[in-house]
């Protein structure tokens, strides 16, 4: 398994590993991209995932870090990159997980959470709407804001009820076979 830091570009050209770009919230998240980043690699075996945490080199994954640092000015100009990629191409998918704030290390910055994921989700379901087949899967956790709107709005984008997970096993679980489908 790779992993895939904030501002840090690979060849998306000379990508042939199966890749997943993980959407879920940071502040207050609970470090849950390591328990999905785990799962991907037990489903996969090796693959690439980029994560929109600013994981230093002290991290516990740090020996998995790829990539040179990328012309990037601001983390949403990578973000938007990697995500394209992981929606479009064969062999990879955008993982959201929708995770119950932290009650450890909960959001301190004067920010309500989950914010940013909330509007992600609003991205991913007008896409939806005009591409049944585009490729991301979702799991929630009871306790994150706002699921009263966003799995109808969601299940209304898809047409039928949409497949959210309730693990993040089996988010990995589906993921895997997405990415092996292609």
């Amino acid at each position: 398994m790779q992993i895939l830091r904030p501002k840090y570009d690979i060849d998306l050209d000379q990508v042939l590993l199966p890749f997943f770009y993980l959407i879920g919230p940071v502040l207050g998240g609970g470090d849950w991209q390591i328990k999905m980043s785990l799962g991907l690699r037990k489903h996969v075996g090796n693959c690439i995932v980029a994560v929109s945490c600013r994981w230093n080199d002290a991290h516990k994954l740090s020996n998995k870090f790829v990539g040179v640092q990328g012309p990037y000015e601001r983390q949403l100009m990578w973000e938007q990159v990697y995500i394209r990629h992981a929606l479009e191409r064969s062999r990879s998918c955008a993982v959201c997980w929708l995770s119950a704030e932290s009650k450890v290390s909960p959001r301190n910055d004067g920010n309500p959470y989950g914010i940013d994921t909330i509007g992600e989700m609003g991205r991913f379901q007008g896409r939806l709407e005009h591409d049944r087949g585009l490729r991301v899967v979702a799991g929630v956790e009871t306790g994150f804001p706002r699921l009263s709107v966003i799995v109808p709005n969601w299940d209304d984008a898809y047409g039928k009820s949409f497949p959210f997970h309730t693990s993040i096993e089996d988010t990995a679980r589906a993921a895997a076979t997405l990415v092996n489908l292609a």
